[in-house]
């Protein structure tokens, strides 16, 4: 009998041993079960590619990239400006274009910062290089809080956060229409009357909400967002001359009261009871115009020291009657030194805080970066979405 080399038999027991191992049940079920698992993944590719995805079948299908709709704005009409009620309304129309997968891109949008808005004028135009153009024209009532501590040197950014409604960022993405989407700067300059357009911006920005909506199996979702943003400034001289001019008249007519003779007194308090009334007036007109402010406005500042100016004067006017020791108030010599440098203190103080309003004015957009263009008047539209918009609006 041959001696059995060592070697080869542990060759033999490790060939048995691996032999066992790739015929053991549990392996053959799990190799069967990959085998059946990528029979499904490709069937289901397969159907995907054949057929549309519907809102139905959407959230069933993982997808490993966003569909993309390229949005973009055409922005006619800004108007109804109430600063009280903190809102504003614009008409423009929406386009998104984007492949056959979505039947009407339409109806998976909402502006998140509207108190209402509805679309016409729909439609899906299919375009020669297999894409479809989805448009309609919106009509919406935005709500927006005023930035109002600088008024009438105010300037402002008006926003339509035009948002994915009901899906991630995972499956639908807005990609901005930078080429396409402009204003239509001379109806704006009718709709927009006291303001001016400053620039004008597209961009894009996901939101996420700190919530699942209630959906134990689902993470935080980013969605997708586009924001036409148009950058205001107030006309504000004619703003100016409405409001402060009541001021002013009250400052004159006290300034009266100081130099009336001293026996007239009756005259004296009705030119105060004047000024009082005409800061009383223009607070009723301001307060119905602007919505109620928690910091100090730049007419709140002038009013406040208006008021001061009116109440030291009275003092000054009326007091020697009461007091003795006050007497010399009633001199020629020293209501002229108080008129002179009250007037003067009151003059720096108006110059002071309005040349700081308006330097705001000037530069306040001067560090804004905007995403899509450099200057609102160069994008055009493109021929093929500018005759929609015409053939639609005709």
């Amino acid at each position: 009998m041959k001696k059995i080399n060592l070697k080869t038999l542990l060759l033999t027991l490790k060939l048995f041993v691996i032999t066992l191992l790739l015929n053991s049940p549990s392996l053959l079920i799990a190799k069967e079960s990959s085998r059946s698992q990528s029979r499904i993944i490709k069937r289901t590719n397969d159907e995907v590619s054949k057929t549309s995805i519907t809102y139905d079948n959407l959230d069933k299908i993982k997808k490993t990239t966003p569909e993309t709709f390229k949005t973009g704005v055409f922005i006619s009409n800004i108007h109804d400006i109430k600063h009280a009620d903190q809102e504003f309304k614009a008409i423009f129309w929406i386009w998104f274009l984007h492949s056959n997968k979505f039947e009407n891109p339409l109806e998976l949008f909402e502006i998140k910062n509207s108190k209402s808005f509805h679309f016409f004028n729909d439609d899906h135009i299919p375009l020669s290089d297999g894409r479809i153009l989805s448009i309609a024209k919106v009509e919406a009532t935005i709500s927006k809080n005023w930035q109002l501590s600088n008024y009438p040197f105010d300037a402002d950014k008006l926003e339509i956060r035009i948002e994915v409604s009901g899906y991630g960022g995972d499956t639908i993405q807005y990609i901005p229409d930078c080429e396409d989407s402009v204003l239509d700067t001379e109806n704006l300059k009718e709709s927009l009357s006291g303001w001016y357009v400053e620039k004008f911006d597209l961009h894009h920005v996901f939101k996420t909400y700190p919530t699942n909506f209630g959906n134990p199996e689902a993470s935080y979702d980013n969605f997708s967002r586009v924001i036409p943003t148009i950058y205001v400034k107030r006309e504000w001289f004619p703003e100016f001359i409405k409001y402060f001019t009541i001021l002013y008249l009250s400052i004159f007519f006290t300034s009266m009261a100081i130099i009336v003779r001293r026996k007239n007194t009756e005259s004296k308090v009705n030119l105060i009871a004047i000024s009082i009334a005409s800061i009383i007036v223009s607070r009723f007109i301001v307060s119905a115009t602007l919505p109620p402010s928690t910091g100090i406005s730049l007419y709140s500042t002038i009013e406040y020291y208006t008021f001061l100016f009116i109440v030291v004067t009275t003092f000054v006017m009326l007091a020697p009657d009461f007091f003795d020791r006050l007497s010399f108030m009633l001199t020629k010599k020293f209501r002229e030194i108080y008129l002179a440098s009250s007037l003067c203190i009151y003059l720096v103080i108006n110059i002071v805080f309005i040349s700081i309003a308006y330097y705001e004015y000037i530069h306040v957009f001067d560090d804004i970066k905007l995403v899509c263009y450099d200057d609102f008047k160069k994008p055009i539209l493109t021929d093929e979405i500018k005759n929609i918009i015409k053939k639609k609006t005709h």
